[in-house]
């Protein structure tokens, strides 16, 4: 789900509005599970390591306003005008640096 880092390094959700008043990128982080497997000509792949490395983060990823990982998806008319969205938009953009993009 979008998340933003605060000065002291605590994630906290993020909303859309939020990314247009504060010019970020609505986005959520990229993370990817490893496993390390050493190959030999001629033989099948091995598993060296049983243990994956978790929770990397690679990237951040640009989040479709209300789609399914948008934290918008879901919400009722009224959640959303408490929260400074318009009930009617109907998403399906990105916000990229406080700018909407489709």
């Amino acid at each position: 789900k979008p998340t933003h880092w605060e000065k002291d390094g605590a994630p906290s959700p993020m909303m859309p509005n939020e990314a247009r008043l504060r010019n970020l990128t609505y986005s959520s982080p990229l993370y990817v599970d490893i496993t390390k497997k050493v190959i030999r000509d001629g033989q099948e792949p091995v598993v060296t390591n049983h243990q994956k490395t978790f929770l990397v983060r690679k990237s951040k990823i640009p989040i479709i306003l209300r789609s399914t990982y948008c934290l918008l998806s879901g919400l009722t008319d009224r959640d959303l005008t408490e929260l400074n969205e318009c009930p009617l938009d109907p998403g399906g953009y990105f916000i990229i640096n406080d700018t909407e993009k489709v």
